[in-house]
């Protein structure tokens, strides 16, 4: 991934999930705490997204330097995005005793905004 392009992919999810997040807190009645939660929740997919710039360009200057291994890079980096995401969502549940749905919706809208500005870098 490109900086600039990865920059943007961070603005997109950013901005997914505070949208969702505004909308969680007017919503409910506990708004603040639904509210936290959604931004807990897609701060999980953020970390995902810095992970996987930082796996990919690992993997890139592996493959410049003509190493064999430059595969493995991806694969450790997913393996780490799923193991963090469930780690952030035990924490938030167990730890901080945040409500479960909100925390998927703003893991939904961080992928929506991966997803959205994604393309757009793209384009």
């Amino acid at each position: 991934m490109k900086k600039k392009g990865v920059g943007f992919v961070l603005l997109a999810q950013f901005i997914a999930i505070a949208g969702v997040a505004i909308v969680a807190s007017i919503w409910s009645h506990n708004g603040a705490n639904q509210g936290l939660a959604v931004v807990f929740g897609g701060l999980s997919t953020i970390l995902g997204t810095g992970i996987l710039a930082w796996r990919v360009s690992r993997s890139v200057d592996a493959v410049a330097k003509g190493k064999s291994h430059a595969v493995l890079y991806l694969y450790l980096g997913a393996i780490e995005r799923f193991l963090y995401t469930v780690l952030l969502f035990g924490l938030g549940v167990v730890v901080l005793k945040l409500a479960i749905l909100p925390m998927i919706a703003g893991l939904i809208a961080g992928q929506v905004g991966f997803f959205l500005g994604g393309l757009k870098s793209q384009i």
